[in-house]
């Protein structure tokens, strides 16, 4: 009995919590006036805040009008003396004979 009394009043107490909550989302609700001004400052927001902005465009301006820094075929000449780098001190990959289509390709004198 005293099971069944503790479960009644729990769901009697979820019911009451769930109508509180419907009454509370509910219940109607006035907002304030807003046609008078509250900020001392507005003005000085609103000029803070163009200038933000127009410096904003005119950086926009600046990366629209940069050109690409890296040169693709720098790029692939490095790649190129780093691959013969790596050919070089790889003693064991060389005598592995993993470079050999690498060194016929470009030229390379195979010392192992």
């Amino acid at each position: 009995f005293a099971k069944k009394k503790m479960t009644t009043e729990a769901a009697f107490n979820d019911l009451k919590m769930i109508q509180s909550i419907a009454r509370t989302m509910t219940r109607p609700y006035d907002l304030p006036d807003r046609s008078y001004c509250n900020s001392l400052n507005r003005d000085a927001r609103k000029k803070e805040l163009f200038r933000i902005t127009s410096d904003n465009h005119k950086l926009l301006d600046r990366l629209e009008k940069l050109r690409p820094t890296f040169n693709t075929e720098t790029m692939k000449t490095d790649h190129e003396r780093q691959r013969r780098y790596m050919i070089n001190v790889s003693y064991a990959a060389r005598k592995a004979g993993r470079y050999d289509n690498m060194l016929r390709k470009g030229g390379h004198s195979q010392s192992a």
